[in-house]
C-alpha cells in the first residue's frame, strides 16, 4: 500500500515515549512507531483520558513513598502501561503542588494541572467536564495504592459499556470504605462507610466513567454518597475485581 509523507508537530514528551518503544525488531523507526500506535489507538483503545483526583488534604499522601517511589508516580506509571497519555491532575490549592508537578513533568504524557476550589468530589469532577469532551475516562482517587490492571479494566468496560466500571477488592474490615453488593458482576447496592457493612467487597478507588455521565446524571455533589448508590440501584455500575495489594491513605 502506498504511503503518504506528512509533516506533523508532536509534544516533546510524547516523542520521547515513541522513541522508547522502538525496539529494532517490531518497530524500527519513528514513523513506523507512530503509525503503529495510531492504528492501535483508533482500533483498540476507546478510553484514552484519565483524571487523578487529589484532595488538598491528600496531597502529602500522594507524595508518600510506597514501595520506594511516590504514590503519584505509581498512578502515572499504571496509566502509561494502559496506553493513556492524556491526564488531568485535579487538586486544590496547597503547599505540595510544586512537588506534585515535579513528579508529573518527568513523564512523557500530556498532563494538565487544575486547582479546583470545589468542596465535594462530584463538584470537582463535574467542574472539568468540558475538558473531557464527552469521552470515556479513567478516574483515580489519589490517596489509594493498588495493583489493579487498568488495561484489563478498560477492556471489560469497553466490552460491556456500563455508565461506570468500578475497581473492587475484598477486605476483612470493610467499615472504613465504601462497600458494594453484587449480582453477578453488577453492583446493585453501594454504601459509603456504613456503620454495619453488609458486604466485604469495597471500593478500591479506580473507576472508568462513560462520557455520557455528565448528561445522564447532572449536578452531582458526591460520587460516593450520591452518584454510586443511585447508579447501583439502576444496575449501571460494573464491578472489576483485583486481588493485588491495596493501601488506602498510607500516611
Amino acid at each position: 500500500m502506498r504511503k503518504e509523507k506528512i509533516a506533523i508537530s508532536i509534544n516533546s514528551r510524547l516523542l520521547k515515549l515513541v522513541d522508547s518503544k522502538i525496539d529494532g525488531t517490531t518497530l524500527r523507526s519513528r514513523s513506523q512507531a507512530i503509525e503503529y500506535f495510531l492504528v492501535k489507538g483508533m482500533e483498540e483503545q476507546d478510553v484514552s483520558k484519565a483524571v487523578i483526583m487529589i484532595a488538598g488534604a491528600h496531597q502529602k499522601t500522594a507524595l508518600t513513598n510506597v514501595k520506594g517511589k511516590p504514590l503519584l508516580k505509581h498512578h502515572l506509571e499504571s496509566l502509561l502501561k494502559a496506553d493513556i497519555l492524556d491526564v488531568i491532575i485535579l487538586t486544590q490549592k496547597g503547599d505540595f503542588n510544586d512537588k506534585l508537578r515535579e513528579i508529573a513533568e518527568k513523564f512523557p504524557m500530556n498532563i494538565e494541572f487544575i486547582e479546583n476550589s470545589a468542596k465535594t468530589s462530584g463538584h470537582a469532577l463535574y467542574g472539568i467536564k468540558n475538558r473531557l469532551h464527552g469521552a470515556d475516562f479513567v478516574l483515580i482517587q489519589g490517596d489509594t495504592y493498588n495493583e489493579i490492571n487498568i488495561k484489563e479494566m478498560i477492556q471489560k468496560h469497553v466490552k460491556r459499556s456500563p455508565m461506570i466500571t468500578i475497581a473492587l477488592m475484598t477486605v476483612g474490615e470493610p467499615d472504613r470504605y465504601g462497600t458494594a453488593v453484587l449480582d453477578d458482576d453488577m453492583v446493585v447496592d453501594f454504601s459509603e462507610k456504613p456503620k454495619s457493612p453488609n458486604s466485604y467487597i469495597i471500593n478500591a478507588g479506580i473507576y472508568i466513567f462513560s462520557g455520557k455521565i455528565f448528561e445522564k446524571e447532572p449536578n452531582i455533589q458526591s460520587l460516593e454518597k450520591e452518584l454510586f448508590p443511585k447508579l447501583a440501584k439502576k444496575r449501571q455500575i460494573l464491578g472489576f475485581f483485583s486481588r493485588g495489594e491495596f493501601i488506602h491513605s498510607p500516611v
